[in-house]
């Protein structure tokens, strides 16, 4: 059981990247392709636990949340704000702040449930498994 749960997750993890990949194109985010490229996956068996992971560059998820390189300090003006002591000078971005490229997480997190339905399909007919053959081998109780 335990092989075949590691298999569940291993497709999951692939399909995720295919996913993120198109993700990736589709809102263009990174120009010179090396995020893409750094896309990978891998699962780990540890004692009763499973453990998949993805792994990419780490600017990536600060695209995904939209952090990062903002404006440039020759893009800011200067705006006066008045505050409750009197009026108080503040740099403010003008225009434009840094949008998140949702390519990570929507995927991630909208395919959660996906193997979740998988794990749980897999332990219900293995569970059914085991009980059919128990009654094959011991008979049904009347």
């Amino acid at each position: 059981m335990k092989e075949e749960l590691s298999r569940i997750v291993a497709s999951w993890l692939r399909d995720n990247e295919k996913l993120f990949k198109a993700k990736l194109k589709r809102l263009k985010v990174g120009k010179s392709g090396e995020l893409e490229r750094s896309i990978r996956s891998d699962v780990q068996q540890k004692g009763d636990v499973i453990e998949g992971a993805h792994h990419f560059k780490l600017h990536g998820r600060f695209r995904d949340m939209g952090v990062g390189r903002g404006s440039t300090i020759a893009g800011r003006r200067q705006s006066k704000i008045a505050g409750s002591r009197g009026g108080s000078i503040s740099s403010r971005s003008s225009g434009g702040s840094r949008k998140p490229a949702k390519w990570y997480s929507t995927v991630f997190y909208g395919r959660l449930n996906t193997l979740k339905s998988w794990v749980s399909l897999n332990v219900c007919e293995n569970a059914n498994k085991a009980i059919i053959s128990a009654f094959k081998k011991y008979g049904s109780t009347k």
